[in-house]
């Protein structure tokens, strides 16, 4: 996995400040010109759940919604894994987004972007 693009959508998510859904994942890859931006996407959000560094969460896309935290470990996987919920949805339409947790805040404020060896440890 591509570090500095790991580096990346950690703070997108982070520097978000609230949830980010999956679709403007892809999106910020592709406006950085990333090959296969949704099988990396999928690959990286992976990583990153499986490190405790994000949090997932569903909700309905509209104004006023209620944003509900995904806790089962295999419906979370499975959603990650699925290329339709990284595919833009309409109004009133279910979605799923991510946030950082303290652990990934915490793992991204000490990383220098421009270090090659800046996320060592990072599988």
């Amino acid at each position: 996995m591509n570090k500095k693009t790991f580096l990346t959508i950690l703070s997108v998510i982070i520097e978000d400040g609230d949830y980010i859904s999956l679709w403007e994942i892809v999106w910020e890859l592709n406006s950085i010109n990333i090959a296969n931006s949704l099988k990396v996407a999928k690959k990286i959000l992976l990583s990153l759940y499986e490190q405790g560094y994000i949090r997932l969460f569903s909700s309905n896309w509209g104004y006023d919604t209620e944003t509900k935290e995904i806790c089962d470990k295999s419906e979370i996987l499975n959603i990650l894994r699925d290329d339709k919920n990284y595919e833009p949805v309409g109004v009133n339409s279910k979605y799923f987004c991510v946030t950082e947790t303290e652990r990934g805040r915490a793992c991204y404020a000490k990383q220098d972007q421009n270090s090659k060896n800046s996320l060592n440890g990072i599988k």
